[in-house]
């Protein structure tokens, strides 16, 4: 089966990788500190902090974004909270859609 998207060498590069660290009331306080943490650990920015669920996202969320090669670096550190990690700045087109479609985890969008 042929590869989708192609080489390693003809796939989109992308420019940055922005996650949304989720955010319940009971975990607030805890989300806004780890997300300080990794400001002052790593060259990250960080978003403001949403209180409401914004678009397709089903909870609250703050965003995290850094630069490509930091992921292997960033997202192990987030692996204590629950954070979507996806790239930023694919460029336009075909290739691009689909690298985006295959790249971005699916998180459940279902409100229990």
């Amino acid at each position: 089966m042929d590869n989708p998207i192609g080489t390693p060498a003809e796939m989109p590069r992308f420019k940055g990788v922005h996650a949304h660290v989720y955010v319940t009331a009971e975990t607030l306080v805890q989300a806004c500190e780890l997300c300080e943490i990794a400001v002052r650990l790593f060259p990250v920015r960080m978003g403001r902090m949403h209180q409401q669920p914004v678009g397709p996202r089903p909870n609250w969320s703050r965003q995290l974004a850094f630069k490509p090669e930091l992921f292997s670096t960033v997202t192990p550190w987030m692996d204590e909270c629950s954070a979507l990690p996806r790239p930023l700045g694919f460029a336009t087109g075909v290739a691009a859609l689909r690298a985006q479609t295959l790249l971005a985890p699916r998180v459940s969008r279902s409100r229990r």
